[in-house]
């Protein structure tokens, strides 16, 4: 999938750089941001009246799947296993207002590859809750996960500086996206069973709508063609 995008940015960028008949205003790198570790590939115009912008495409992808043991109260433990995994790919658009062209305005439209924020609790020991007892096969098993919007809007400011021979090159990007309102997914057999937990989801859902935007911080760093 990584190689696929690489060659559709390849292409949307190909067309300017061939007009120029040059490789000048290309850029390639890597950066690391709150959406992982990733590549970029931008096109910076070079004649006017369209000197002040450039167009970007980036790739991200960060995952964790360790098993985490909690330890509580009387020789108690929680057994969590987290399958998280986020893959992310984006277009964005820089718009630099001051002549020397450092900061930027930024705004594009981000899409998840892939968005999996899902965890299982289980015990082997039980659980000691406030004085009430739980046993290992009473609790069962919890999986749950969360999912937000495929699309992201994303907007932003940045900074872009030109170091070696005005070749390699060092970003900052800080900006937020909007990710629309998560969306529960929970099952469950056990204790939870005698709840009335699938009626409050939806509750849970409406206090959580406010969670709605992700923030963005990269830092990235490449070469200038």
């Amino acid at each position: 999938m990584f190689t696929k995008l690489v060659v559709i940015y390849l292409v949307l960028f190909a067309l300017p750089v061939v007009a120029q008949n040059s490789l000048n205003g290309l850029r390639v790198g890597g950066h690391a941001s709150t959406t992982g570790i990733g590549a970029e590939l931008s096109y910076q115009f070079n004649t006017s009246p369209w000197n002040s912008w450039r167009i970007r495409g980036t790739y991200t992808h960060v995952g964790f799947n360790k098993a985490q043991q909690f330890g509580m109260d009387k020789g108690k433990s929680i057994d969590l296993r987290p399958n998280l995994e986020k893959k992310v790919t984006q277009l964005l658009v820089d718009y630099f207002p001051f002549k020397r062209k450092f900061w930027h305005l930024t705004a594009g439209l981000a899409y998840n590859l892939e968005q999996r924020y899902r965890f299982e609790a289980s015990t082997e020991t039980g659980l000691s809750l406030g004085g009430i007892v739980i046993e290992a096969n009473d609790f069962g098993i919890i999986q749950g996960g969360v999912r937000w919007n495929t699309l992201m809007p994303y907007i932003g400011v940045g900074y872009l500086a030109n170091l070696y021979k005005n070749k390699l090159w060092l970003s900052v990007d800080l900006g937020s996206y909007y990710m629309g309102s998560p969306r529960l997914d929970i099952t469950y057999e056990g204790f939870l069973e005698t709840t009335t937990l699938d009626e409050e989801i939806p509750k849970i859902e409406h206090n959580l709508r406010n969670y709605s935007y992700y923030p963005y911080l990269a830092m990235g760093l490449g070469w200038k063609f």
